[in-house]
């Protein structure tokens, strides 16, 4: 098990393996200096980022909200499309059926005027 700690117990830019280690709770490995690993501190701190600001927050969130619009709008046009190929599928399909009765209804037509 690796922390008892919620994440919401964490500081924001610890990973869980360095927060066992600021509270003491590890396996019991210490390193040979003594304990006071503050090089080990300023290596560990050195690769966390910083939490981003604000206004990089706010960018970011744009960001993504435009990508989604712009995915959303080509998925409504892509649909769209398919709709459109639908319908003039549908009314080619009507027009040779009316051509089909027509043409029977002329026949029929023209049977009965040569059976006579």
């Amino acid at each position: 098990m690796q922390s008892s700690k919620t994440p919401s117990e964490c500081p924001p830019s610890v990973k869980p393996e360095e927060a066992e280690q600021a509270t003491g709770t590890s396996n019991g490995s210490t390193t040979a200096s003594g304990g006071g690993d503050a090089a080990g501190d300023n290596e560990s701190s050195s690769q966390l980022l910083p939490f981003p600001s604000a206004s990089e927050l706010n960018g970011r969130l744009r960001r993504l909200i435009a990508a989604y619009q712009r995915e959303n709008k080509k998925e409504e046009a892509r649909l769209a499309a398919i709709d459109k190929r639908i319908e003039r599928r549908e009314r080619i399909e009507q027009v040779i059926r009316e051509r089909e009765i027509q043409q029977k209804v002329f026949v029929e037509q023209h049977k009965k005027r040569w059976a006579r």
